[in-house]
């Protein structure tokens, strides 16, 4: 199984990249979000970790330095 947030998205990509075609059933986090509130403001993977279990993740600019 594959569990991905936005797996449309990581299955383009990985084909882009050349990669196999995925054969294994996928979960789709943001898919899921979306069918339990498709009201919600948001369904975006930072937004879902602080509003669902209260966690925060790292800012790109904490991440990579300004020049």
């Amino acid at each position: 199984s594959i569990l991905a947030h936005n797996a449309r998205f990581d299955y383009v990509l990985s084909r882009v990249w050349g990669l196999p075609r995925w054969r294994a059933r996928i979960a789709d986090t943001m898919v899921a979000a979306w069918l339990l509130d498709a009201e919600r403001a948001s369904i975006s993977l930072s937004s879902l970790a602080s509003d669902i279990l209260g966690l925060s993740g790292l800012e790109f600019k904490d991440i990579v330095p300004k020049n």
